[in-house]
């Protein structure tokens, strides 16, 4: 065992390189909903509970097995503060093979890396072509608890990177990153088996859809560190980490997982947050007083990790958060959502939102269901908001008087506008993710092209409109919920897998499809209701446990 002084050296040395932040957002989603606060700080911050001297690892460096359990874990007690720590390396040594010789773009037909008990990993080259080598697909057998990391370089291609289990299901995904377009996944293998990586491109057509590759894939046993951290109910924890770790995860007093994260979440936090930024971070906003669990997994290497716990701003301040709702029509700068993943029109500038009026015709209504439609509309955002027991919001509309826009702790959500005259390729976006909703006076936008389309786009109202008795009711809930999916991003939640069979307003789906219920017919007498819940989170946007959506609105609006 090193003397402490010496293995303080040697950590806090291995860890002065810089951050590599992350875009966690990735894939193909309608709603996209991540970027960066611009707007002036809306007063005072909340106070951050006395940060503790930096602590070491009790875990000797080179042993494993001494904090790798809640039971075990080193306990850090209540406040903020920052560990220097080490993960006990396992193998990572690599084997050139050779590209494959012919089709391997399917699971049948898969390269076998020969990965497993005796090879730890492999390097190799490929190109992404036409026709069946539009992918290529590479086998690997990994143990439970192994970390699979998988590597893509290349000088024109677009890469994205699939990973499939043994029955063919997609497990994990991933894009790129802010800072490099190549793509590294990172996946902590659950259940032992057969895995296969699948690498293509991430566009469909023009010259970044094809081009040749460099691979590196390991698939290797990781080690945990634990540490557990004592919160109160409506604490907000953020947890980062630079240095080695592969995986960065919260777990609850139940043992349950509640954010386990893959890559920099703190890349879509507004600039006034507190959380910390890492090469991973994650975030949990506790809904029960006791001991948290921070686990820190890895094939290897030294790491620092930093945990921040603070209260929801408006719980500090006293304030209420007012949530205006503009169907008038405004002007905004995309430039708000640079941070997004998305493309930002070049150049930016003030660019005209038209009202919500304008696509009334569009669904069959007149200019006199008007003011039903915002009424109505305003009405489901308020129900939506008001969970969990927490104080709600004060939610206002353009139809209900002047602009609030501007005044203190007003964020808005523009209704209206379109792709083109936006610029924005979606259909909804948030400027930020806000756990403890530290950013009060931000922006959203719910664009009502699509939405307006005719009934041959799946994605449009109008496709579920035919048979409809309660027309306005109909519309009015799925503007609603698409409203109170961007708000639930401003306070703080991240998109939810809609494939978990418990529908919420977090996720990532089709909306009107889904409120139109089991007839397909929007306006009937089964049309659902989608709440704020607990789901799992999307898996492609690097994040795996289950988020209690409810529980941080009703955090981010006490006060």
């Amino acid at each position: 065992m090193l003397p402490a002084a010496i293995a303080l050296t040697a950590i806090a040395a291995a860890l002065s390189g810089p951050a590599r932040p992350e875009v966690l957002t990735v894939g193909p989603a309608v709603v996209r909903t991540v970027g960066t606060n611009r707007l002036r700080p809306p007063g005072r911050l909340p106070e951050l509970l006395p940060p503790a001297p930096d602590v070491i690892e009790r875990e000797p460096v080179g042993t494993r097995g001494r904090n790798d359990s809640g039971d075990s874990a080193e306990q850090l007690g209540s406040r903020s503060v920052t560990v220097l720590g080490a993960l006990s390396p396992a193998s990572q040594a690599t084997t050139a093979i050779p590209p494959a010789a012919g089709d391997d773009g399917s699971i049948r037909l898969a390269t076998r890396t020969g990965i497993g008990p005796h090879r730890p990993g492999i390097t190799t080259t490929g190109e992404i072509g036409g026709g069946p080598r539009a992918s290529d697909v590479y086998r690997v057998d990994a143990a439970a608890g192994d970390t699979i990391i998988i590597k893509v370089a290349a000088d024109r291609l677009d890469a994205a990177i699939v990973l499939y289990d043994s029955r063919g299901t997609a497990v994990d995904f991933n894009d790129n990153r802010v800072t490099d377009p190549n793509p590294v996944l990172t996946h902590r293998v659950a259940t032992a088996g057969a895995y296969y990586a699948r690498v293509t491109a991430s566009g469909t057509s023009g010259p970044a859809a094809t081009g040749p590759y460099r691979l590196s894939i390991v698939s290797a046993a990781a080690d945990v560190d634990v540490y557990a951290i004592r919160l109160r109910r409506g604490d907000v924890l953020g947890a980062a980490t630079t240095g080695s770790p592969d995986m960065l995860t919260v777990f609850d007093p139940a043992g349950r997982d509640v954010h386990g994260s893959t890559g920099d979440a703190a890349s879509n936090y507004p600039a006034l947050s507190p959380l910390p930024h890492g090469d991973l971070s994650t975030d949990h906003i506790a809904t029960t007083d006791g001991w948290h669990y921070i686990q820190v997994a890895g094939t290897g290497g030294t790491y620092r990790l930093t945990l921040v716990v603070s209260r929801p701003r408006l719980e500090h301040t006293g304030d209420v958060q007012t949530i205006y709702l503009d169907y008038d029509g405004a002007r905004v700068d995309p430039a708000i959502f640079a941070n997004s993943g998305i493309e930002i029109p070049d150049p930016t500038g003030q660019r005209a939102f038209p009202a919500l009026r304008t696509f009334l015709p569009a669904w069959g209504l007149k200019s006199t269901d008007e003011g039903a439609l915002e009424k109505t509309v305003t009405a489901d955002v308020r129900r939506n908001l008001q969970v969990g027991g927490g104080s709600a919001a004060h939610v206002a509309s353009s139809a209900d008087g002047p602009d609030l826009y501007g005044r203190r702790d007003v964020s808005r959500v523009v209704v209206g506008g379109t792709m083109k005259d936006s610029g924005l390729p979606t259909i909804g976006i948030a400027q930020s993710i806000d756990p403890g909703n530290y950013a009060t006076e931000e922006t959203a936008v719910v664009l009502t092209d699509i939405l307006s389309d005719t009934a041959a786009d799946p994605d449009s109202i109008n496709a579920y409109l035919t048979g409809s008795r309660d027309r306005v009711g109909y519309i009015a809930e799925v503007l609603s919920d698409y409203i109170s999916h961007e708000v639930g991003h401003l306070l703080g939640n991240w998109h939810t897998q809609p494939t978990d069979g418990r529908p919420g307003l977090m996720d990532s789906t089709d909306i009107a499809r889904i409120v139109a219920g089991r007839d397909g017919i929007g306006g009937t007498a089964d049309d659902q209701r989608i709440p704020f819940a607990t789901n799992d989170y999307l898996a492609s946007d690097g994040f795996n446990g289950q988020e209690n959506t409810a529980a941080r609105v009703a955090a981010a609006l006490s006060h």
